[in-house]
């Protein structure tokens, strides 16, 4: 079914100016005002309920200091109540992800779901005031979120990224959740640093591996960046192809069938065996400590890490359930505990690998 699209002002059409969204664009007075303007309080027994009739949303609130924190609704409000980390939350069936900024505020009406992307709703602001603060996140009447109406548990991250799509397709711009997070509350002030020079060996003149691991380096997703360090990794493990090429070549008592086939054969089914003997190479006892800890491998076992590895990649470049490789796809809503920890791990043996194996500027 296609979506029906209701834009901010000035680009409205006389079609959509008759289908308002359920949650309104903006909100008079601001979401700020939710104490006062928006929200419904009734007492309850060892508590209070918290209702916004907007979205048909009723919270049970237990006692609290003075800044409520969403674990206490999420223990409160089993099955009703849940956080997507910092970026957002679902109550009943209602849903809203914060997102950056976006050019134009829009109404999607897909089947039984509504997504309208405009400003932070009241109970946003409500749910966001323990970690809110001006300074650092902007007033509430300039932060920006996706609205969803009708969705389940089940389908909101669904519902979500469908929004995005569609918004995309009409303005030219990607919606990206924002996490409202305390991470500034452990800021620190910069030490004065000093000036430093230092004198290091040759520079490594292989770009192609210097690439994948400064595009690693660079990366916001974890994913992503998992995957740039694994093709350094693979790079250097050509190298070992390459010497049993070179012996092939030279091997001259070999028919040129026979040499195709046997190189066609290095190629394409000898891409396991090069990269798990690069790792053995590369990789120490704190390697090996470090993945048993992270619950990478089950053990220091020799290959095992190697074996992990190989079947990480796999389930995150394939698309498919293939050759026993669990389909592994990251939540663009829920944060991946395990994630950092793989890039961690494929970024130190990745810098090993450059420093081993690549070749230097004499």
């Amino acid at each position: 079914m296609n979506p029906t699209i209701h834009s901010q002002a000035p680009q409205h059409t006389d079609a959509a100016k008759t289908m308002p969204p359920i949650i309104p664009f903006e909100f008079d007075p601001c979401s700020s005002e939710f104490e006062t303007e928006h929200l419904k309080y009734d007492p309850a027994d060892k508590g209070e309920y918290v209702s916004w009739p907007a979205a048909n949303v009723k919270l049970f609130v237990p006692p609290h200091d003075y800044h409520l924190h969403p674990s206490d609704l999420q223990k409160s409000n089993p099955n009703y109540f849940r956080m997507y980390g910092a970026k957002g939350f679902l109550a009943g069936s209602y849903a809203e992800i914060l997102v950056s900024e976006v050019p134009v505020f829009m109404a999607l009406k897909m089947g039984g779901i509504e997504v309208s992307f405009g400003r932070a709703s009241p109970l946003a602001a409500y749910i966001f005031d323990y970690v809110h603060r001006s300074k650092y996140f902007g007033a509430w009447d300039s932060i920006h979120s996706a609205r969803i109406i009708g969705v389940t548990v089940d389908n909101a991250e669904a519902s979500f990224l469908n929004a995005c799509m569609q918004y995309q397709d009409k303005t030219g711009f990607i919606p990206e959740p924002a996490a409202m997070d305390d991470s500034f509350l452990y800021e620190e002030e910069p030490e004065e640093q000093n000036p430093v020079t230092l004198l290091l060996g040759p520079i490594v003149k292989d770009l192609d591996p210097l690439r994948f691991y400064y595009f690693g380096l660079s990366q916001a997703d974890n994913a992503s960046a998992c995957i740039y360090f694994y093709r350094t990794l693979e790079y250097f493990s050509f190298l070992i192809n390459q010497s049993k090429l070179t012996k092939l070549r030279h091997d001259y008592m070999m028919s040129e069938a026979e040499f195709a086939k046997r190189v066609h054969e290095v190629l394409f089914k000898e891409e396991k065996g090069p990269l798990l003997q690069i790792i053995n190479n590369i990789c120490d006892q704190s390697d090996l400590q470090k993945a048993l800890d992270y619950g990478i491998i089950t053990s220091k076992q020799s290959g095992l890490l190697g074996e992990s590895i190989y079947s990480f990649r796999n389930s995150i470049v394939h698309g498919k359930f293939s050759y026993g490789y669990a389909l592994q796809s990251g939540s663009i809503l829920d944060d991946d505990a395990q994630l950092p920890k793989w890039r961690a791990l494929l970024q130190g043996l990745a810098r090993k690998a450059v420093t081993t194996y690549g070749s230097t500027l004499i």
